[in-house]
């Protein structure tokens, strides 16, 4: 019977080949992502090729033969910053990007610039000169909000006050239906002023960044101290708003109007900029899950799932308690809306279910170990759990945490497969002079025959281990089932090996 299984393994190592083979991914689905996200995400926008309406076509609502020839205000705006940087208009779109590591994306809400030949271009933002936000008149700007100032340069009004920082362009009114004008202007942020309000409101509270500087939060989450006139990034010997990962604190941005209902978990406050918004406010750390023990944080918001694509909402129910195998109710999880994990470099996406170097142990204090990954170990907020969709094919669920990047081989495991590939060209040559000269074979040559091809397979199954590289595979994406089929045949054939081994050893005894 063993005899039989050796003289097989040929097979069923090919298959197994296949299987692991099977598991490799090809999706190349982009995310999807809002323009918001884009610098935080170190996205490259493709503006030549986004999907934005040209306006050539007999039904357009504003045709181009209607496009206005001269700014509909006459000479007022001639020597006026045009937005797009040419005669032109804008319109939002969608445009492919993608980001340093080479994922690729698509990103929704971009303001397209067009020219009137369909040439795509990026909407220049108004160069605010210190701290200020650009904002975009919501009206239709008339000849009312336009006049000079003391020098006789063109200002925008808007509520009575000028601002001279400002730009105009073209687009096609959604309501109106017909080709507007539209305005962008820079609003200028008196920081003084904001301080000096915030030590009213906060009397004895910590600044965060101190009282010449602006507390910066990303739309990823991210926190820095910038200068309030240069906006340069500024290092604080001592910060207070960073919440402790390891005490799984919560960390909340309060807005002026909820300071003083949260003096008892306050630990600082700040002018604080935040998606294109400066208003006064404060940094909140609150207990994880309400206090409840453990405190598992989800990618997602209730009642969504991930798939190639990004996140959608769904009906169906994932039990968390299962698949940590720990008794957990609603008190115990947390939801997130973007999947942001408090990773000090990129973050990782892991299969646990669907590949075996993903595997991960969930601990009764909250916190996920890695066996495969040197025993890593991430706190929470490090990582969260996300359901996954059916068509994803990898599993359950997926954990996405900061984990460290994968480590260089070493020495060893770099030149033992070449070792190993050196056994088994040997052994292939043993096997094939007894096989091509029968005059060798007697009963104790079959024996070697046999011996040398279980360790044949045991080597060269090792090596698809070691280096699966070599085979056309890749160890990221080694499923589970692939993974199991390596070690259990690997466990035969070198098992097979020994045994062929000691049989040999009782026929020379004997």
């Amino acid at each position: 019977l063993v005899t039989m299984v050796a003289k097989s393994s040929l097979d069923l190592f090919t298959l197994l080949v296949i299987t692991a083979g099977a598991g490799v991914s090809s999706d190349s689905h982009p995310v999807y992502v809002d323009f918001s996200e884009v610098s935080g995400l170190g996205i490259a926008v493709d503006f030549a090729h986004c999907d934005s309406e040209f306006y050539d076509t007999p039904d357009a609502v504003c045709h181009l033969d209607t496009f206005p020839q001269n700014n509909t205000l006459g000479s007022l705006l001639e020597s006026t910053v045009q937005c797009c940087g040419f005669d032109g208009y804008f319109v939002f779109g969608e445009c492919p990007g993608k980001d340093p590591a080479g994922q690729e994306y698509m990103v929704m809400n971009v303001q397209v610039c067009h020219t009137l030949t369909n040439q795509r271009a990026p909407k220049l933002a108004v160069t605010c000169s210190g701290l200020g936000i650009v904002r975009t008149f919501e009206d239709v700007p008339g000849e009312g909000n336009f006049g000079l100032d003391s020098r006789n340069n063109t200002v925008l009004i808007v509520n009575g006050s000028e601002f001279s920082d400002f730009c105009v362009s073209h687009e096609c009114h959604p309501d109106l239906e017909v080709w507007t004008l539209s305005a962008d202007y820079c609003d200028h942020v008196n920081i003084s002023a904001l301080y000096s309000d915030l030590r009213d409101l906060t009397p004895g509270s910590d600044l965060c960044c101190g009282a010449e500087a602006v507390l910066e939060i990303s739309s990823a989450g991210a926190r820095s101290c910038l200068d309030s006139g240069t906006l340069q990034r500024i290092e604080m010997e001592e910060t207070f708003f960073n919440c402790d990962l390891t005490t799984k604190e919560h960390l909340s941005i309060l807005e002026e109007d909820e300071l003083e209902d949260s003096n008892a978990t306050l630990k600082c406050v700040s002018v604080i900029i935040q998606e294109e918004r400066v208003f006064m406010g404060g940094i909140s750390c609150k207990p994880a899950c309400g206090g409840a023990e453990p405190c598992f944080r989800f990618c997602n918001k209730k009642g969504s799932e991930f798939v190639n694509a990004g996140y959608r909402v769904t009906d169906r129910v994932f039990n968390l308690s299962s698949v940590l195998g720990q008794p957990l109710t609603d008190a115990n999880m947390e939801y997130s809306l973007s999947g942001h994990t408090g990773c000090e470099r990129d973050q990782q996406q892991m299969f646990p279910e669907y590949n075996c170097m993903h595997q991960v142990m969930f601990l009764t204090n909250g916190d996920a170990v890695f066996p495969e990954m040197g025993n890593t170990s991430l706190h929470y907020n490090q990582f969260c759990i996300a359901p996954l969709g059916v068509e994803a094919g990898k599993g359950d669920y997926m954990v996405q945490g900061c984990l460290p990047d994968t480590p260089v081989p070493s020495v060893k495991l770099r030149f033992y497969p070449y070792l190993l590939l050196s056994s088994v060209g040997c052994l292939t040559t043993t096997v094939l002079v007894y096989l091509l000269f029968p005059p060798l074979m007697n009963h104790y040559s079959k024996i070697m025959l046999n011996f040398s091809l279980s360790l044949l397979l045991a080597f060269l199954v090792l090596t698809a281990i070691q280096r699966p590289d070599m085979f056309g595979l890749s160890t990221t994406e080694y499923n589970t089932v692939s993974c199991r089929l390596l070690g259990h045949l690997n466990q035969f054939f070198f098992l097979a090996a020994f045994t062929w081994m000691t049989i040999m050893s009782m026929e020379n005894m004997n």
